[in-house]
Formats: structure tokens, sequence, C-alpha cells
């Protein structure tokens, strides 16, 4: 299964994980379906800002959801696993406001992608909730994130991310 970010990336905590990893939505997501999640590693400019505090701590996440989730749609077992990621996705909602309102200090096109972003997260929600299958959800979540406006926005929060907190690794 290819890499579903924006709608897993938000899945574990929205915004902190656009933040998170480079070159995706988020630091949760799934790749051969797998669910994982990618460490913060040290060595940005303020690497103990609120931003990378909360990337940090999203990307420690709740692995025990994560590995239901994976189990679910490994086991084409889409009402199960599509419950997980509502609860997941409301789960993050507070964590992603707290990211969005970390980057009040930061230049105007990284807030601006931050709207992006955030905007995304309520069309993530209703990906999942009018999905009937695990394909559907995938084919729709993958379109979501193909939309110009996200990949460039999550290029600036990416860059802006490595920038203050130091480069992330993705887990394979």
């Amino acid at each position: 299964m290819k890499h579903i970010a924006t709608g897993l990336g938000l899945l574990a905590a929205g915004l902190a994980l656009t933040l998170s990893t480079p070159g995706t939505a988020g630091a949760a997501g799934i790749t051969g379906g797998s669910v994982e999640a990618s460490p913060v590693a040290a060595g940005g400019s303020h690497p103990n800002s609120q931003l990378c505090v909360l990337s940090r701590k999203e990307a420690a996440g709740d692995t025990k959801q994560e590995a239901a989730i994976e189990k679910d749609i490994e086991a084409n077992h889409w009402t199960a696993a599509q419950r997980l990621l509502i609860d997941e996705l409301n789960s993050g909602a507070k964590l992603e406001k707290e990211a969005v309102a970390s980057l009040s200090s930061a230049p105007g096109p990284v807030k601006a992608a931050g709207a992006v972003a955030l905007k995304t997260f309520g069309g993530e929600k209703g990906v999942i909730q009018r999905s009937t299958s695990i394909n559907q959800f995938e084919t729709s979540i993958n379109t979501l994130d193909a939309e110009p406006k996200l990949v460039a926005a999550e290029k600036v929060l990416d860059a802006y991310q490595t920038a203050q907190c130091g480069s992330a690794t993705a887990a394979d």
C-alpha cells in the first residue's frame, strides 16, 4: 500500500505531523501496509521551541493505536480501521491546533502553509468518513495529498521544521 501521508499523517496529530517528516504530510503514515512514526533529530536552530517539542511529542505517538489500525487495514477490516482513524484524528486535533499556534512567530509564507495544512485536516476527516473501503480511502487520500497547494505547503513547512528542529529521519 502506498504511503498515505496526509490522511494518516494527520491521523496521529495533525499539523505537527506535517512538520515532523520532510516530504510527507506526517510522521505517521501507511507505507507498505504499516503505520510508522518518524523520530525527530536535534540539530536545528531552535530544537527546544514549542514546534520542536510538539514534533517530538507526536513522533512518540500512540503506537498501540497505530498497531491496531495497521492490523485492521492488513486484514481488510475497513469499518474497524475507519473508526480508529477517526478516533486518532479527533485526538490529534488539540496537538494540531498547538502546532499551528507554534507558527505564530514564523515568517508569513510558513504561516500561510500552516493554514493550508490545517484546512486539509477537515478534508481528511471527510475522506475517512465517506470512504466505504480501504481502496476507496487510499485513492481519495492520495488525491487529496497530491493537491498542488498542499504539496507546496508541505515543502515550506518541512523546510521550516528542519531549520528549527533539525532533520527528521523517516522509518522504513
